[in-house]
């Protein structure tokens, strides 16, 4: 039997927790295989280069990245406070309402 991608995503999530950049590689290339546009994997690996300062790595990877016309959508949180949900989604400076107030918090 082949493995699918979420063999492969998990051996990658092994070779984050030890570290093993020559195994993920293996399996980002795998899962590019699979899910193409999937921009976790390669996220994830590029996570991995700049732990370890390899940062030509990680402008390399970005460039593949960008060069795949993979989409890296934006981390989202959410928190209730007082009985109201507020969303925060990565890099955006202006979509709350009472950002200014959050700031100066």
């Amino acid at each position: 039997m082949e493995p699918d991608a979420i063999v492969w995503g998990a051996l990658l999530g092994a070779c984050r927790t030890h570290l093993n950049l020559d195994l993920a590689q293996v399996a980002v290339d795998k899962l590019a295989k699979l899910e193409p546009k999937n921009a976790g994997p390669y996220v994830l690996l590029s996570n991995m280069y700049a732990s370890r300062g390899r940062w030509e790595d990680v402008e390399v990877l970005r460039k593949k990245i960008k060069s795949r016309s993979v989409i890296k959508l934006p981390g989202c949180s959410w928190i209730g406070v007082e009985k109201k949900v507020h969303m925060f989604t990565g890099g955006d400076s202006k979509g709350h309402p009472d950002l200014s107030i959050i700031m100066k918090m």
